[in-house]
């Protein structure tokens, strides 16, 4: 048989497991959504990701409290101790960090077009609101400091 030391491969299954898992949590917290954040898809995309940073911090703290009572040599040293459950623990945040990182590459992949155009559309519509100045109406102002108070927002034709 291939696998001969199962234990070695705890670390790449519990990333693969924690990977599906995060996943799965992530589509279905889309159905229990509260309707407060229901606004835009950014506010959406950001509940999601703080709930599931919340689940996964109470599960990695309470598996964090169980690796240290069932094995309590880790409190001593941790750097010349191990354990298979908290060498878990820590494939499991990377199973995390993987999801995560996938949410936010994907997001912004999608909205990086929506925010660009918004931004021209901005841009158009503040430029519309700003008031345009000549030249000569600048040369005809009384005073140098009352102009410039004055003409923050203008535009020089």
């Amino acid at each position: 048989m291939y696998l001969k030391n199962i234990e070695s491969y705890f670390g790449l299954i519990s990333i693969f497991v924690s990977f599906w898992i995060f996943f799965i949590l992530n589509k279905s917290l889309t159905f229990v959504i509260p309707k407060a954040v229901l606004k835009t898809d950014k506010e959406k995309w950001k509940w999601k990701n703080i709930m599931i940073s919340l689940i996964h911090s109470v599960v990695a703290g309470l598996w964090a409290v169980i690796c240290f009572f069932l094995f309590p040599e880790m409190a001593e040293d941790l750097i010349n101790s191990y354990s298979t459950l908290a060498h878990m623990l820590v494939s499991f945040s990377v199973g995390l960090a993987v999801i995560v990182l996938m949410n936010i590459v994907l997001f912004i992949r999608i909205c990086s077009t929506d925010f660009s155009n918004k931004r021209k559309s901005d841009t158009k519509s503040s430029e519309s609101r700003e008031y345009k100045i000549s030249k000569e109406e600048m040369m005809n102002s009384t005073s140098s400091n009352t102009f410039f108070a004055n003409t923050q927002n203008f535009h020089l034709d």
